[in-house]
Formats: structure tokens, sequence, C-alpha cells
């Protein structure tokens, strides 16, 4: 009965560990999207996924994001994020599961937590997403999609790094931007992390900022497969380092960026 209590006792502190970022845990990282009827490779496959260690504190997640109108999985990822539990939901237009789970490669599944239904209450809405084409052969603007963390082979997956040609695109509506985002140790200057992708425009700051370990970068742009870039903006040259800390954030840059959204939405429309 001791040994048993001692077994309990200890698999409850390693799980607490866990779920406090004691322990870091090795998740599976994968992007893919699809234009068309059916579901990406992705989704039912995990053989172009990579291991990733997570930092302190995140857990391993997964995202499926359904497009209702025409009735497609538009996004799925895999990969290492902050704890946000198991829920699903639906607006207008999209259907959106995520989950998170606390054990070694636990994020392998199809995207939809136990217990939630596979397809939204109803698949049809009267208008498809802003900047979403209908047509499978013209899926509308697009951003390349692609994730990279540093693993103890830092060679694993650095394409995203280095460029774009091995990059699939992801479609990306008009109320979304595309980004690129790199995270440098201020420690070794090598990349630590690097992502290209498509957010909501209200959720991104391009600039630069850093604190005691990391500079995080941020470029953003409207075009179609625009963000091929660096992810180090011009002005990042000229000012990164000079007062030890803080934000680059370019008020000027961003009301630019702004403003050409502005412009190709219209052009789009």
């Amino acid at each position: 009965m001791a040994g048993y209590l001692l077994k309990v006792l200890i698999s409850t502190a390693t799980l607490q560990s866990v779920l406090h970022g004691a322990v870091s845990l090795d998740c599976l990282s994968d992007q893919c999207s699809y234009g068309g009827s059916g579901e990406p490779a992705c989704v039912t496959s995990t053989s172009t996924a990579t291991t990733i260690t997570c930092p302190s504190g995140e857990l391993c997640y997964t995202k499926r994001q359904y497009l209702k109108s025409p009735g497609y999985i538009y996004y799925f990822e895999r990969k290492c994020k902050a704890d946000v539990g198991r829920s699903c939901t639906e607006d207008n237009h999209y259907y959106t599961c995520e989950e998170s789970c606390s054990t070694d490669g636990c994020n392998n599944g199809n995207g939809v937590p136990s217990g939630y239904d596979p397809l939204p209450s109803s698949t049809t809405t009267t208008t498809s997403a802003p900047g979403v084409s209908t047509s499978t052969s013209n899926p509308g603007r697009q951003c390349y999609s692609c994730t990279y963390v540093q693993s103890a082979d830092a060679s694993v997956g650095y394409e995203c790094v280095n460029g774009v040609t091995t990059i699939e695109p992801i479609p990306c509506p008009s109320d979304r931007i595309c980004v690129v985002k790199r995270v440098t140790s201020l420690a070794t200057d090598r990349v630590n992390s690097f992502e290209r992708g498509c957010l909501p425009t209200s959720s991104v700051t391009a600039g630069c900022t850093k604190d005691v370990y990391f500079n995080t970068c941020t470029t953003t742009c409207c075009g179609h497969l625009c963000n091929t870039g660096t992810g180090i903006p011009d002005s990042e040259t000229t000012t990164t380092g000079r007062s030890g800390g803080g934000s680059l954030k370019s008020s000027p840059f961003l009301f630019l960026v702004l403003l050409s959204c502005i412009l190709s939405r219209v052009q789009m429309s």
C-alpha cells in the first residue's frame, strides 16, 4: 500500500512540474493548409512533423481552423504554447478547435478535442470569410507559413530561416497580415526561433524588443506571398543595442504598413 501511494505521489508531482514549467516537454511541430475539400496531409499524418523542445512553462498544442464556406480545413498547426485548455468555438466564418496537453508528443491527433464535434453546427454561411476565395483554383492572397525552434540539431527546420524556396503558403484573409518573427539570443547571436505566417492585424506590432536574453524582431507586409524577408526591420541595423533594452517600434513605419494594407484590400475588392 505504501509503495502504491508513493507511485501516486511521484506521478502527481511529475504532472505538476510539467504544468508549472519545471520539465520541458518534447512536442510535435507542423503547419499545413488546404484550399479544397478533404483534409490537409498533416491533419491525418505526423510524417512531416518535427519534434521540438518547448520553452519552460509551455505545453504541447494543436489548432484546427475550419472554414465554413466553402467547407474545408483552412489552417492546422502543432507546436508549443502556453496552456489554452480545450475548446471549439464558432463564428460566422470559422469553427476553431484548440487543445493543450501535457505529455511528450501528445499533440499528434486530428485537432478535435475529445467530446467535441469535428464540424460546426452549420457548415454554410451567406458569404465566405473576408479575403478568402471560394474557388479552389484561386485561394486569394497568401502568406508563407513555417516555424523553426532551435533544438539539439540546430539544422532541423532551418530552411524556414534561410528562405521560402521549400515553404508552403497559406491563405490570408484581408483582416490579417503576413508576418515574419525572428527571436535571436543575445548571448550567442544565433536564431532561437523563427516564424512566417498570417496573423490578425490587431495582434501584431512591427519592430524589435529586447529583454535580458533575447532580441525579438517582427516585420509585416500586406502583399501576396510578401513575407520572404529575414525578419529584421531596416531600422534594426542602426538602432539595436543602443539603449540596452526596451522597444524599437516605429510609428511612421506602422502607419505606412497599415496604409498599404488598406490600399491592398481596396484593390482586391
